[in-house]
């Protein structure tokens, strides 16, 4: 298992630091252009250029999120449901009444 996430790591690093480079992209273009639509009190450009940065930055937000909650053992809670045998539904129900 290990031998796999250590050829498996450096991918990661890479998917992390490009879904990092969309936020901030992301996020300079949307202030930017909320900034200047502000001061230009709103021409077209700025407003579809904000909505679209808006969107682009939820969408990789949510796609660091999604892939930081599948690449990483942060979430998981060890129930009985990640794990169907019997015996891990015992033990478990033992740690709740301990």
């Amino acid at each position: 298992m290990g031998f796999v996430f250590a050829l498996f790591y450096p991918f990661l690093i890479i998917i992390y630091a490009l879904l990092a480079g969309a936020l901030i992209a992301s996020l300079i273009v949307f202030i930017n252009n909320m900034r200047n639509g502000v001061a230009n009190k709103w021409p077209t450009k700025n407003l579809v250029g904000a909505i679209i940065a808006g969107i682009i930055f939820v969408m990789a937000l949510t796609t660091t999120m999604i892939v930081i909650y599948h690449t990483t053992g942060l979430f998981s809670v060890g129930s009985p449901a990640s794990n169907p045998s019997s015996s891990a539904a015992a033990i478990a129900l033992m740690a709740i009444n301990l």
